[in-house]
């Protein structure tokens, strides 16, 4: 004989543990609430705005341990294509994920992937915008798929990529 283990709702829509049935479009509609409760529609858009300076890429350079000299040493970098240092590529990465853990209408987040193509290098003294773009809705898993990009005040793209989050309780 089989027996039947009630399971306690996974998105919080009220039901008890006790209950005797429950499915799986309790799952999806409950899921459907949260959604709709958020605002949360394709073509919202969240973005911050941070100017690259050379104490953040020395820290940077510290939190991360990439001391590459492309990223700290002057006399290098003159010698390089850029002609200058340049911040470190994954910095862009870590204001993507500012934008979409502090911006997100106040929504928790777990990432779940990011694509960066970096377009262009940053120098110190850009100032960095970083826009996310809701471009699609699971509903049934609670994960959004955003378009990230990275512009600098002059307009020049400097990363785009694309980020999957799952939206947290």
């Amino acid at each position: 004989m089989l027996a039947f283990v009630p399971q306690p709702p996974r998105f919080g829509c009220g039901h008890s543990t006790s209950e005797a049935v429950w499915d799986a479009s309790d799952v999806f509609s409950c899921t459907a609430v949260i959604f709709r409760s958020m605002n949360i529609k394709v073509g919202d858009t969240f973005t911050t705005t941070r100017e690259v300076t050379d104490k953040l890429i020395r820290d940077f350079a510290d939190l991360s341990g990439d001391h590459n000299p492309i990223h700290l040493d002057e006399n290098f970098a003159r010698g390089t294509r850029f002609g200058k240092r340049i911040a470190h590529g994954m910095l862009s990465g870590a204001f993507i994920s500012s934008v979409l853990g502090n911006n997100f209408q106040g929504l928790k987040i777990a990432f779940m992937s990011q694509t960066l193509r970096f377009t262009a290098p940053t120098f110190i003294g850009d100032v960095i915008t970083t826009t996310a773009t809701v471009k699609h809705i699971r509903e049934d898993k609670n994960i959004v798929t955003l378009e990230t990009r990275c512009t600098k005040h002059t307009g020049e793209l400097t990363v785009t990529g694309e980020s999957l989050v799952m939206i947290l309780e």
